[in-house]
């Protein structure tokens, strides 16, 4: 198929749901840089069959349904794509890496003989944009739900209950947002079952497609002193719906969780920045200390290869978190839980 007859398809589709983000973006670069993006994976040989041009309108929803959420999830795996065709890098989409079974990853990619096999995940949007609604929000969990209830019970009847009464009318009710860190845990385990443990050049990453307003619970979920998934506080804390306790076994061929801002570059269209570039967004790699990899002592230069490979923060972030954790110490109190919220305010302006 040319290239006039797949663009033809798309707006088409795109013609018959008026609803739809890009459309409602068509006075920004948002919309123009769309169809750039769709040229470009033209180019590279991504779009060339009917089946090709089916499977990119699902992943934009343009299909019988729209659905927003599968809209961010569908357009997270696209900016991966369109990452590998600017890169000139090798790569494959719904690869399949295990004989006994018939999950496959959303995405591998080979550099210089080293593979890494990644698996994108975009939680359930959570809108906050009800004004007469205050959103509470817990951090990550430091205590047994039980607790949790009974100290909540408290708050609301000493502090909530008089902060509702005394603005005059602005805020109707309090909402506790939910605690994601089982999530997290869902989707490590789904890689599990899709991810093999590969040789010393191959590694395998999950990327978690997010808000800017949710980076900082997200890190919170793995690194917290309490129960990070990520550190040895995560023993016995957490147990599956049958009842048995979750171990950092489970998840140990994951190797590096990819935490990035891409919603909101879709919501908060601008176009001071490219919305459908990795290169845009607050990324940051999170290795996971009991991987396979990590705890057998497996040669680990593939860490650095992936370093390289994707856009990332870690470098000027774990500097200005490590002043941060110092300048908490000084004065007793962790600051490091709001570090990351900071660090988008100050960076990515436009995204916060």
């Amino acid at each position: 198929m040319d290239y006039e007859t797949i663009s033809f398809i798309i707006y088409k589709r795109l013609r018959e749901k008026d609803e739809h983000v890009i459309n409602t973006k068509i006075t920004y670069d948002y919309y123009n840089r769309f169809w750039i993006y769709v040229k470009l994976l033209y180019d590279k040989g991504v779009l060339k069959t009917q089946r090709d041009i089916n499977q990119l309108c699902n992943k934009l929803q343009l299909g019988k349904e729209y659905n927003l959420e599968k809209y961010f999830q569908g357009i997270s795996e696209m900016i991966f794509w369109i990452y590998a065709c600017n890169q000139k890098l090798e790569f494959e989409m719904d690869k399949k890496l295990r004989e006994d079974n018939n999950h496959d990853v959303d995405l591998q990619i080979k550099k210089g003989g080293y593979i890494f096999n990644i698996e994108i995940k975009c939680p359930q949007f959570i809108n906050l944009t009800n004004k007469d609604t205050l959103n509470l929000n817990f951090p990550f969990r430091s205590v047994d739900k039980e607790v949790l209830n009974n100290e909540m019970k408290i708050l609301r009847s000493d502090y909530l209950q008089k902060i509702l009464d005394d603005s005059d009318g602005k805020y109707k009710e309090i909402k506790p947002q939910k605690i994601n860190d089982n999530k997290v845990i869902e989707y490590l385990r789904s890689c599990q079952d899709k991810f093999v443990y590969g040789g010393e050049k191959s590694i395998n990453v999950l990327v978690i497609s997010l808000q800017s307003s949710e980076m900082q619970d997200y890190w919170g979920y793995m690194y917290n002193r309490y129960t990070g998934i990520f550190t040895n506080g995560f023993k016995n804390k957490f147990t599956d719906k049958g009842g048995n306790v979750v171990n950092h076994s489970d998840f140990d061929k994951i190797d590096v969780v990819y935490i990035t801002n891409i919603v909101s570059g879709h919501i908060k269209v601008n176009d001071k920045f490219d919305s459908w570039s990795l290169n845009t967004y607050c990324n940051l790699l999170c290795i996971n200390p009991f991987s396979f990899k990590r705890t057998k002592k497996n040669n680990v230069s593939n860490y650095d290869e992936l370093f390289l490979l994707l856009p990332n923060d870690n470098l000027k972030f774990e500097e200005g978190l490590e002043k941060c954790q110092l300048e908490g110490k000084k004065i007793g109190k962790p600051l490091d839980a709001i570090y990351l919220l900071e660090y988008i305010y100050d960076y990515y302006k436009l995204l916060r």
